[in-house]
């Protein structure tokens, strides 16, 4: 554990110390803090020489182009609010701009070209893909070699990571085969977006070299959600334009002694300024899944046991901005009735929060509070939380604390049995090849009942440079048995290219459980596992096989083989196929599990017809069964979906028969 703390600092140190200084002689960096309506807050203000009545011309880039003019509304020491100055340019929140300052009176500053009328522009508006509620806005500046991404989203999950990709000229913004590549063109990755506690998203990213894509090269954008297996929660069409006059920015002129500036305002906001309005985004669903079995067990002619299950459910998720002092609400949660012959499932009806807190950043200061049930986004070990949680820093380092309970497990009920805290750190960098992200936490549990205390530390880090990835997983736990660190969790994951088209991937886990509500901390079945395989990217899809190692607290190693394969879209018929299939050995048993399936889109409708065979067999006796699945998925509206999902299943002593059915809308 030594050395794995040791290589962390390190990494942290290195990208802290290759953090470099932007701002020029002549310019003033500045950070964008806030937003609202039409004004625009800026981390400086008079003791910068910013004043009231100035204006402020501001650029990308110390020398990149002029993005367009400011003009200051109000000012004090570290404060500025200022609202654009002809026409608007697109910016963000977090945003890093360099600044001219021209103060009224001064004449006007020679100017001279910094780009020409090869520079190109283009946008992209995204709409929502699966219902996710997801929209944001992507601009994109060409300069010849290289290309400049900057976007906003609505609507993301705090707990989740989003990627965007960019789409040959063949693809298209809608339907069942939105923002997919055609005839075998490489996709092309544009960057990771950072979301902050209400949701919100924040692109920015610098392609050139290698990773260049020239404006007109490529037709749409995408936002797709790694956490979730890259499923597509937005596509956008790029339209690209070329500015009508060669952009022009003013020679930068001598700062004006603070003694000679007119007094700051003691209004630092016009009476004039617009209330922000209210937002929010989400996903309400209503589903209703059926299930009919019968099972034949026992006894020389068995009697079949025949059940019935109906469950329909409601989830709910949004997050709502701009509530009165800055708030922001998230909430998550699943409402089900559930009937069962016999009465065999209890409670029949149950209600379960995932999520439902308040959550506040702070402009002065960068402090982000979250109160009430929520899961800490910063870091990954400690679960969720009814309580209240701090956290110190934006993007790069940050550290925080979390204060509050345990909620119960079996029903997501609230309940002060379980106190805890956390202290945290947590580090990232996000860049267009390169990105690092890092947590290092503390917890400790202390229930008020008759259980053992838990005390852990847990170290989660993630590394991408271009195709590599490097994902690693360390928790420590004290045994109050034994008063000695342990390690109950390890976890490395590895994927390294090899060529453009072929990559090896490893794997090697080992946990060992602890449970607060047994009589022993540990509860003693060690689970080791490592993998190594391959994925090869090939005619649009991708092929791939796998060994895994297990074995289960010291008993003797058993081997699994596995494969699959991808194709989303083929020239035949437009089918795509895909399918996996694994045979794993343990002592007399021996299982095999095969998953072929067959996908097809007729317009806006999108089918998907798969079969599975699960066969395992010991000296005794051997158990098949046959599964086939049918699925239609379609749009009623732009923003309404459903799904249709039938599932047959025959076996030697166990017939069933379900049906799936959902109804979905994002806002």
């Amino acid at each position: 554990m030594t050395r794995l703390l040791s290589a962390t600092l390190v990494v942290l140190g290195l990208f802290l110390l290759s953090a470099r200084a932007l701002a020029q002689e002549d310019r003033l960096e500045v950070v964008v803090q806030y937003i609202a309506g039409v004004n625009i807050y800026l981390n400086v203000g008079t003791q910068a020489g910013i004043n009231p009545g100035d204006t402020l011309f501001a650029y990308s880039e110390p020398d990149g182009a002029l993005l367009g003019a400011f003009e200051v509304i109000g000012s004090s020491e570290g404060r500025a609010v200022v609202t654009f100055a002809g026409r608007p340019f697109p910016v963000t929140r977090g945003d890093v701009l360099q600044l001219v300052i021209r103060s009224p009176g001064q004449t006007a500053p020679a100017t001279r070209p910094i780009a020409t009328s090869d520079e190109l522009a283009g946008q992209a508006t995204l709409h929502q893909e699966n219902g996710s509620g997801i929209s944001a806005r992507i601009a994109f500046t060409d300069r010849g070699g290289v290309l400049s991404v900057r976007g906003t989203a609505v609507g993301m999950d705090p707990g989740h990571e989003y990627a965007s990709w960019l789409y040959d000229n063949g693809s298209v913004a809608h339907g069942p085969t939105a923002c997919i590549s055609t005839n075998g063109q490489r996709s092309i990755m544009v960057g990771t977006w950072t979301v902050d506690s209400s949701g919100n998203g924040r692109l920015t990213a610098t392609n050139d070299g290698a990773d260049y894509a020239a404006l007109g090269s490529f037709k749409t954008v995408d936002v797709r959600n790694a956490s979730d297996g890259y499923l597509l929660v937005a596509c956008g069409e790029v339209r690209v334009r070329r500015p009508a006059e060669v952009a022009q920015r003013p020679r930068a002129a001598p700062p004006v002694p603070a003694g000679d500036r007119p007094p700051p305002q003691q209004r630092l906001l016009p009476r004039s300024t617009p209330h922000r309005s209210l937002q929010a985004s989400g996903r309400l669903s209503v589903d209703l899944n059926v299930l009919e079995s019968s099972t034949q067990v026992g006894g020389a002619i068995p009697a079949p046991v025949d059940r019935r299950f109906t469950t329909p459910s409601l989830r709910f998720r949004t997050a709502v901005a701009n509530l009165p002092g800055g708030l922001g609400f998230n909430t998550n949660l699943r409402a089900s009735s559930r009937y069962s012959t016999g009465d065999v499932i209890q409670p029949a009806q149950s209600l379960r929060v995932y999520q439902a807190s308040l959550a506040k950043e702070f402009e002065s200061v960068p402090i982000q509070m979250q109160l009430g049930r929520f899961y800490n986004p910063h870091e990954t070990f400690s679960g969720y939380w009814d309580g209240l949680l701090l956290h110190l820093g934006g993007q790069g380092l940050g550290a925080g604390v979390a204060l509050g309970f345990q909620p119960d497990r079996q029903n997501e009920g609230v309940t002060t049995d379980l106190p805890k805290y956390t202290a945290f750190l947590d580090y990232q960098y996000r860049g267009n090849s390169l990105s690092y992200r890092a947590d290092l936490s503390y917890t400790e549990v202390k229930p008020q009942i008759d259980l053992f205390d838990r005390r852990f530390f847990g170290l989660a880090q993630r590394f991408r440079l271009q195709r590599f990835t490097l994902n690693q997983r360390l928790q420590v736990d004290r045994n109050p048995e034994t008063d000695k660190w342990e390690v109950t969790q390890v976890e490395v994951r590895t994927s390294v290219p090899v060529g453009r088209k072929l990559a090896l991937r490893t794997q090697f886990s080992m946990r060992q459980p602890y449970s607060i509500f047994s009589s022993k901390a540990s509860s003693g079945f060690k689970r080791e596992r490592g993998s190594v395989g391959f994925a090869y990217s090939l005619a649009g899809g991708t092929i791939g096989a796998d060994v895994t190692a297990n074995r289960l607290d010291g008993t003797d190693i058993s081997y699994a083989y596995g494969s699959h394969f991808n194709f989303p879209r083929t020239a035949f018929l437009s089918l795509g196929f895909n399918g996996s299939a694994s045979y794993w050995k343990r002592n007399s048993i021996k299982t095999l599990f095969l998953s072929p399936g067959i996908r097809r889109s007729f317009g806006r409708l999108d089918s998907r017809l798969s079969y599975q065979l699960y066969s395992t067999a010991n000296s005794v006796t051997t158990i098949t069964t046959h599964t086939f699945d049918l699925a239609f998925s379609f749009p009623l509206t732009r923003r309404w979906f459903t799904i249709l999902q039938a599932r047959s299943q025959r076996g030697s002593n166990l017939t069933s028969n379900s049906l799936y059915t959902g109804l979905w809308v994002g806002f």
